[in-house]
């Protein structure tokens, strides 16, 4: 991919001299919400041992009333993909805007190292890489498709595909565990929020207090090992939480309120903390619109954090680059990429809503 400037600044040899560089959105800390698993380089085998009961009887005799057992197992498989970002620049594609001033001079001005466009990219571009990572881990989907493709899918542009398509993300493992059947190994009790399915952006808002009922579907529907687990968290779309909030104050229960830090809100429902992501908000509105209204808007999750797995040959490679000038063909490269993949590991330690 080339990095070239957007024509809708123009520039007449001397004007600004330098840039406002937006603000960055807010995203929680990765591995506040996520296990990070390293050295995960291949297809790996995940195995899971379930219990069994049922050993006791009543005593028939000598030689009698043996009771047979199979011990259950399954499996999943870490198979993590090899991500690739590289960007390539120009030193030309640059005379035309404010970044002259800070090129280097005669035979060395295709060599950008050093300058005040590099100094840029390089704020920009690891937090456009954090960006990727929440995109690919909970939204990816080897198979997806836009609103308009066949079969119908649904991201609200085609171009966007190779940017969801790299693995199966957890939100796709959640819905394929909701489709198996209750009392199956490997089912996830989901909560349908109405207000999902409605036919307009409108019709799609929560009703008031709606989350106080997710937030409760998602407790009593849980399997009894996820409620009695100590360390259990609700995760949640900005849209739930403010709904949160809104019915907190109504009560006023704002005593009720923590502020964490700056990147999440932390609240609480019935001892359980809850932690809104809106990151999630932000990539459905973006992406998942189909101009009328958006794929499941409102989203929320009851498990523990170290059921979350994400699976990288080396965490510290999310954020490494490399930057080199390319003397044969002029161009200055940026480079980066890593290995990753991610599972939700027991099934039954999840409890949905959306």
């Amino acid at each position: 991919m080339s990095v070239t400037l957007n024509p809708t600044i123009t520039f007449n040899g001397k004007e600004a001299r330098e840039g406002i560089l937006e603000r960055m959105f807010n995203k929680p800390a990765f591995t506040r919400y996520h296990t990070i698993y390293s050295n995960i380089v291949a297809k790996e085998q995940i195995a899971f041992l379930q219990r069994f009961s049922k050993l006791t009887k009543l005593e028939a005799g000598c030689g009698t009333g043996m009771t047979s057992k199979e011990i259950p197992m399954h499996e999943k498989f870490w198979e993590p993909v090899n991500t690739k970002i590289w960007l390539q620049l120009c030193w030309r594609d640059f005379i035309a805007s404010f970044f002259v001033y800070g090129q280097k001079k005669g035979i060395d001005r295709n060599d950008l190292s050093g300058t005040d466009l590099m100094e840029y990219l390089m704020e920009v571009i690891p937090d456009a890489g954090l960006d990727d990572l929440w995109r690919i881990v909970w939204f990816g989907d080897e198979d997806i498709s836009d609103y308009a493709g066949s079969p119908q899918g649904t991201l609200g542009d085609a171009t966007d595909i190779p940017y969801y398509n790299l693995i199966d993300g957890l939100w796709k493992q959640i819905f394929a565990g909701v489709a198996i059947g209750a009392g199956t190994w490997g089912h996830i009790p989901h909560y349908a929020i109405s207000e999902n399915s409605g036919g307009t952006y409108t019709l799609q808002e929560l009703a008031a207090a709606k989350s106080l009922t997710i937030f409760k579907q998602l407790l009593y529907q849980a399997d009894d090992r996820l409620r009695d687990a100590s360390n259990k968290v609700i995760l949640c779309t900005r849209s739930i939480m403010d709904n949160w909030n809104e019915y907190k104050e109504s009560k006023t229960l704002e005593s009720s309120f923590k502020r964490e830090d700056t990147y999440f809100t932390e609240g609480v429902f019935r001892g359980i903390p809850i932690y809104e992501v809106p990151v999630w908000d932000r990539l459905i509105q973006t992406d998942f619109d189909n101009g009328t209204t958006l794929y499941l808007p409102h989203r929320a999750i009851m498990t523990t954090v170290d059921q979350i797995a994400v699976g990288f040959d080396g965490f510290d490679k999310v954020d490494a680059f490399k930057a080199y000038l390319d003397d044969t063909t002029e161009l200055y490269n940026i480079k980066g990429g890593y290995k990753v993949d991610a599972k939700i590991l027991e099934n039954y330690m999840f409890s949905v809503a959306y």
